[in-house]
């Protein structure tokens, strides 16, 4: 894993490939990398110079709103993060699609093309899609039918620095905007993961009363951002990006999800209209859904949090991950924790599953991450993904 924080993207990228690339034990084989970076950097200039140090390997990743390293959880404007792969063991193969926005056909093509490539031992899929555009509902459950393997899905929707205006995705050093970045992991490892969130609902049950596709226009029979200004205060119109952090939406879970996670499955405003007054989501919805309207609460995201590692804990029995990529909601950082609290509450993960070792991510606009056996998609919540090599008699 490396980082950097310098504003020259030059600077940045040499930085964070050459303490990625110091810390593997043969640094000359590595083979693939992830690349997670926020939007103030000439993000051409910034991938040229990583790929100028890790060399011309297979690489997926996003823009996010912030980087997550061991130590480290930056929400500036100037911040990138590289996870570096080299063990032969691990192979990993890349997609993209353009389009985000027709989310069922990307999820078809990012699926036909994994399942191509897709050898015996593949384990999971890591997806980055465009955090204001894709409906990313229907793009988990297009790509699972497409693969057809019941992998996990797991990762994070990208995101900018609030402005909610454009997000970037990283495919094989490419740059999308309002696409797909996906990739397959495979090799003899098994992947643990586990989701929490810490919001509540507040005020009452409402019903959605014209909607298409993932455009909300009204609510309770009256424009849909009228009715957030009724909750939230007039600043939510006034200062979007930043307010819509301070609240969000809940869809009540079915009995088996509501018994294994929480009773609500959280859901982020994407974007605002003002032309019309209405919202999107990062879902499709039709008139007769059923929303509450939720928001954090610090004591609970605290103790989800503790709750979390106590499972993860139990689940690893005793084995040390090679990786934890963690994917946190943009909702979850400065936007309502101090600097000291934020880092407090992510090195509380690291501290207690792996202190040492490679721990990776970014602050996104939403989070993927299976429920049981169930791929879903998430939001305002945390997603830790931790990778444990399966040891045979001869390893």
């Amino acid at each position: 894993i490396g980082h950097g924080l310098a504003k020259n993207p030059l600077l940045a990228g040499r930085e964070a490939a050459r303490q990625a690339l110091e810390q593997l034990s043969a640094p000359g084989q590595c083979h693939s990398c992830l690349v997670f970076a926020t939007v103030g950097y000439r993000l051409d200039i910034l991938l040229q110079a990583i790929r100028e140090e890790i060399g011309p390997v297979t690489m997926a990743g996003c823009s996010g709103e912030g980087i997550i390293a061991p130590g480290v959880a930056d929400e500036s404007n100037h911040s990138v993060l590289v996870i570096a792969l080299a063990d032969p063991r691990l192979t990993m193969h890349t997609a993209s699609c353009s389009e985000a926005a027709n989310s069922e056909a990307a999820g078809r093509s990012i699926g036909r093309t994994l399942r191509e490539q897709a050898p015996a031992d593949a384990r999971c899929i890591l997806v980055f899609p465009c955090g204001l555009y894709a409906a990313a509902v229907e793009f988990v459950s297009a790509l699972e039918q497409t693969v057809g393997q019941g992998l996990p899905i797991i990762g994070g929707m990208s995101a900018d620095n609030n402005l909610r205006l454009k997000t970037s995705q990283f495919h094989d050093w490419r740059i999308l905007e309002g696409g797909v970045s996906a990739a397959l992991l495979s090799g003899p490892f098994r992947v643990l993961t586990d989701v929490s969130h810490g919001c509540v609902p507040f005020g009452t049950e409402m019903e959605v009363t014209r909607a298409e596709s993932t455009r909300l226009y009204e609510i309770n029979g009256k424009p849909a951002m009228d009715v957030m200004v009724e909750y939230v205060g007039e600043k939510v119109r006034s200062n979007f990006g930043v307010s819509s952090l301070h609240f969000c939406l809940g869809q009540e879970s079915d009995r088996e999800l509501s018994s294994i996670y929480d009773p609500f499955i959280i859901r982020y405003i994407a974007r605002y209209h003002p032309e019309d007054n209405s919202i999107s989501l990062p879902i499709k919805m039709k008139a007769g859904d059923r929303l509450w309207l939720t928001r954090r609460d610090t004591d609970k995201i605290i103790q989800a949090a503790a709750t979390s590692i106590g499972r993860i804990r139990e689940e690893l029995s005793g084995k040390i991950p090679f990786l934890v990529l963690h994917f946190d909601c943009v909702g979850r950082g400065k936007a309502i924790f101090s600097e000291l609290d934020k880092l407090a509450l992510i090195k509380s993960f690291q501290d207690n599953l792996l202190p040492h070792g490679p721990w990776g991510g970014f602050f996104t606009l939403g989070e993927f991450s299976p429920v049981g056996t169930r791929n879903l998609y998430h939001n305002f919540s945390v997603v830790l993904a931790l990778f444990v090599w399966e040891h045979t008699e001869e390893d």
